[in-house]
């Protein structure tokens, strides 16, 4: 279990690179956020929109909990993909489920403020989610 928790603490500590980065704070303004699944769970991307905020996308098997929200995966691994503001707050969640194993490979905005996820996935996918 400890070593699930690694991998997204990982990507939360990029997170709060990336925000310190952008919003040129002072090293002693950091912030943390954690999420972890009852089964394995991975960040794999991240990206900031023009608005500075953070847009994160993983995958997750079993449940899943981000902040007060908590996702239960429908298949062997789901997809995810959050919204927080350059504080670290949630904005929203929405989760892709499916009957088998989906991947999320990149996610990117446009001009617009849209978060465009890119992955795979196995026979047909859900979406769903808090936005």
């Amino acid at each position: 279990m400890r070593k699930k928790k690694w991998k997204f603490a990982h990507a939360a500590l990029l997170l709060s690179a990336i925000t310190g980065f952008v919003n040129a704070q002072s090293a002693n303004e950091v912030w943390v956020k954690q999420a972890a699944s009852t089964g394995e769970d991975i960040g794999n991307c991240i990206t900031v929109d023009n608005s500075g905020d953070i847009i994160i996308t993983g995958r997750y098997a079993n449940s899943f909990k981000f902040e007060n929200v908590e996702l239960q995966s429908q298949g062997v691994k789901d997809v995810f993909i959050a919204k927080m503001d350059s504080n670290g707050t949630l904005k929203w969640l929405n989760y892709g489920s499916g009957p088998g194993e989906d991947r999320p490979y990149g996610v990117t905005t446009d001009a617009f403020g849209n978060s465009i996820l890119v992955g795979a996935i196995d026979k047909e996918m859900e979406i769903s989610g808090t936005k």
